[in-house]
């Protein structure tokens, strides 16, 4: 049996008193900041504890899924009131040395985008004229309405998906005086404007790309909404909202790609337009290019309302963008 003596006792025991006093002292010595940093993969405190002076223990909690680690921009009111943000950005055609193809672009996010996972819709918006080229017209500019006041009311019914909502305002009278409006327009590169615009971490999906046109955003040929069908993105859907509904148009939209939605509404109260014509032409087109099984292509004659066609945007969002666009379960 091996003896130990007393005094070597005594030494060791002064020893690892020195080793837990030093090692206390270095403890102390940190600032307050350092000492409440937690390490890599600690849990942060609830915020009841952060505002409390009297806690000072760390809850063990687990730690927060990635989604909260990494969250979506805070979402903060704008100062106009509206239940989103905007984005403003200007486009003046010097890249294709027209400044008749300048607008004015403008793109509202809604709070639940900031809250929605994964890509989000596009839902591109054309108004009408705009001879006094009011900057953003039925997106905050003139008195005919807002389309950020009716999709948020959508939204906040959980009516349809969270979607992001853009759209080009006419800034150049050449855009404006042929009775029809944009009528020369590159749609992709509007859509490209709009991502280069938007933070990276709000995708568009490009899948699910769904065009509304008012007026005469459906009077041109080629420009307006008719732009949108020689895309390079598959459209989800193009609706025409009350516009001029001549028979190119019928054609363009009977022609449309057999997976792209189809939908055009108007009223008879305040705007007399070759309805059979349309329809003849329209229903031709669609017998030679059919659609897609569940691919809609619809022709929907709205009630009449004060103001009628001012009063069919509104009423062709409230009908249709549910079925393009419907919210999840």
């Amino acid at each position: 049996m091996t003896h130990v003596r007393p005094a070597f006792l005594l030494l060791l025991l002064a020893n690892c008193t020195a080793e837990h006093a030093q090692g206390t002292a270095q403890t102390a010595a940190k600032s307050p900041l350092e000492a409440s940093v937690p390490s890599v993969g600690a849990s942060l405190p609830p915020a009841s504890a952060l505002t409390s002076a009297s806690s000072s223990a760390v809850p063990t909690a687990e730690p927060k899924a990635t989604s909260e680690r990494n969250p979506r921009p805070t979402f903060t009111p704008p100062s106009d009131g509206k239940r989103g943000t905007t984005i403003d950005f200007d486009y003046d055609g010097s890249d294709r040395r027209d400044r008749s193809r300048a607008y004015s672009g403008r793109i509202f996010l809604h709070r639940k985008v900031y809250e929605a996972d994964g890509p989000l819709p596009l839902i591109v918006f054309f108004h009408g004229l705009n001879k006094d080229l009011i900057p953003h017209r039925w997106m905050g500019g003139g008195n005919e309405g807002d389309v950020r006041e009716i999709l948020s009311d959508l939204l906040d019914r959980g009516a349809v998906a969270p979607a992001i909502l853009a759209g080009p305002g006419s800034v150049q009278k050449a855009a404006v005086s042929s009775g029809s409006s944009f009528p020369t327009f590159d749609f992709d590169a509007f859509v490209d404007q709009t991502i280069a615009a938007l933070d990276p971490r709000i995708p568009i999906d490009p899948k699910r790309i769904v065009v509304l046109g008012h007026s005469g955003a459906g009077c041109s040929e080629k420009g307006g909404i008719v732009s949108a069908l020689s895309s390079s993105r598959p459209i989800h859907a193009v609706v025409s909202i009350d516009t001029c509904m001549p028979g190119s148009l019928a054609s363009a939209l009977g022609a449309a790609s057999p997976t792209t939605h189809v939908v055009v509404t108007w009223q008879t109260a305040s705007w007399t337009r070759e309805f059979d014509h349309f329809k003849k032409v329209f229903s031709g087109a669609t017998k030679k290019n059919p659609a897609a099984q569940g691919t809609l292509r619809e022709l929907d004659q709205l009630p009449n309302l004060p103001r009628s066609h001012d009063a069919t945007v509104k009423q062709t969002f409230d009908k249709w963008l549910p079925q393009l666009l419907p919210a999840a379960p």
